[in-house]
Order: C-alpha cells, then sequence, then structure tokens
C-alpha cells in the first residue's frame, strides 16, 4: 500500500491526561483482565467511528476467538481487518501499519497475558471498560497497575481513560470502584455505557449501533459520547460528530403559497 500523505487530521484524549502532546496517527487498545466488560464492543465501534468520521482506519483483532474481525467484517466490509495473536508479531507488525492507516484499533485479549502487554507496549492510547460493581474493582486495579508499569518503562506512554459500562439506570459508584477510580491516576470518564440488550443484540445482527435504527438509538449516542469526549479533535467545526447527523431530522421546508 501507498504510504498517506504526512498532513493527517491530529488525535488525541483531548484534556484528559495533563501535558498531552498531539498525534498525527495513534494506535488504540483496548485493556481488561475480565472478559464480558465490553472491550469488543469498544474496539469495533471505535473503528467504525473512525471510519464514519472518514479516517483510514485498520482493525486488528488480537484475541484467538477473533469476534471482533467478525462482527466488524460483517458491519462495515469496508474497514480492514488483520488477525495478529503472537506478542512479539504485535510488537513488530502494528507500528508498521502507521505507514497505510491513520488509526490502528487493536481488540485486546480476554486476560492480561502477553498479547495484553505486547499491545500496551505499543499503543498511543487504552481504553479500559469496566463493568460498574464493587465485585470488579480488583479487576479494575490489576489491569490499571499493569498500564502503569508500562507507563513508567514508556515515560507517559499509552494515555489511558477508564470507561464504566453495563451501568443500570440510578447508578451509584459503589466505595471500592470509588476507591479504585481515584487510585488508579487516570481518568474515568464521566460518560458511561448502560445494561441493555442492545448492546449483545448488535454482534448478533452483525451490525454497529448506529445501524439498527431507532431501537438503538440511544446507546449509539452514548457510545458515540464516549468517542467525542475523549476524540474532539476528530469532529468538524460544528462539532456534531457523524453519528449525531445519522439521526437529525431534515427540516421540513416551508410551501409556498401562490400569490
Amino acid at each position: 500500500m501507498e504510504s498517506l500523505p504526512t498532513s493527517k487530521p491530529e488525535i488525541l484524549l483531548a484534556s484528559l491526561v495533563d501535558n498531552l502532546v498531539p498525534l498525527a496517527a495513534m494506535i488504540f487498545a483496548t485493556a481488561n483482565s475480565k472478559g464480558g466488560v465490553g472491550k469488543t464492543t469498544v474496539s469495533v465501534h471505535l473503528a467504525g467511528w473512525f471510519h464514519l468520521h472518514g479516517m483510514k482506519v485498520v482493525l486488528v483483532d488480537c484475541d484467538p476467538q477473533q469476534q471482533a474481525a467478525g462482527w466488524l467484517s460483517e458491519a462495515v466490509p469496508e474497514i480492514d481487518i488483520e488477525c495478529h495473536t503472537d506478542p512479539t508479531k504485535i510488537i513488530d507488525e502494528l507500528p508498521k501499519l502507521l505507514k497505510s492507516y491513520q488509526v490502528v484499533v487493536a481488540d485486546g485479549s480476554a486476560k492480561l497475558d502477553e498479547v495484553s502487554r505486547a499491545l500496551l507496549l505499543v499503543a498511543d492510547a487504552v481504553f479500559v471498560p469496566c463493568k460498574a460493581g464493587g465485585l470488579e474493582a480488583r479487576a479494575l486495579t490489576l489491569a490499571t497497575n499493569v498500564i502503569r508499569q508500562v507507563k513508567e518503562i514508556r515515560k507517559g506512554l499509552p494515555q489511558a481513560v477508564t470507561l464504566l459500562t453495563q451501568v443500570q439506570e440510578r447508578y451509584v459508584l459503589t466505595g471500592d470502584m470509588a476507591e479504585a477510580a481515584e487510585e488508579i491516576g487516570f481518568p474515568v470518564l464521566d460518560q458511561k455505557l448502560s445494561l441493555s440488550q442492545v448492546y449483545a443484540q448488535a454482534p448478533t445482527d452483525g451490525k454497529l449501533l448506529w445501524q439498527m435504527g431507532s431501537r438503538a438509538k440511544k446507546h449509539a449516542l452514548e457510545v458515540d459520547a464516549v468517542f467525542r469526549q475523549t476524540l474532539p479533535a476528530v469532529l468538524d467545526d460544528s462539532g456534531i460528530s457523524e453519528v449525531q447527523k445519522l439521526y437529525q431530522r431534515p427540516k421540513k421546508q416551508k410551501k409556498r403559497h401562490a400569490a
């Protein structure tokens, strides 16, 4: 593939981490030691979101089950997909992809193994999805401790944010979760993903949330809000995302009366 021009749009986790340096191209990853917390949901929708905004993106599925690859290939077949489960290849091959793509989105494995550590060694930014509940605090602490160790080795990278998922209505942050969130040392997003069967239905249907019509509007917009909060530089001057535009009703034109 031909290399992209050097004047690529800036992508960054703006205002969430101190002393950010805008980057022309980035590798995004998801990480957590527990399965079923939404890593694949975030990865697949992030890749689809970048694509919807006109960016050249590749999804790298690093989970042996390759659920992300299967889901995205059906939902948005135009997006390129690669699968790498060997830690050495992840470290060698993912940075090379930035010569051909503006964004690399990597779906991490379901545990903090060598594959996950390899991703952390090359990623510029990491989303840490975490189910909202006291029993999840230990897993959150484990995941963030590993990220913190890598950040010390890489002198600040990867940038990281925690995203609470499967949040029920009237959710109140438990003491364990509040304590874990306070101790991790990088931001917990205000925007959360709610508990809904729609999230489970999307991969079954082979669609992204914003491809599922009005029944998924609420959840499509909350996923979009996560990316708008963390990646505002991707939006155009209007500040309105392409997902929001999908749900905007066209203005009715006033009928002209004959004189």
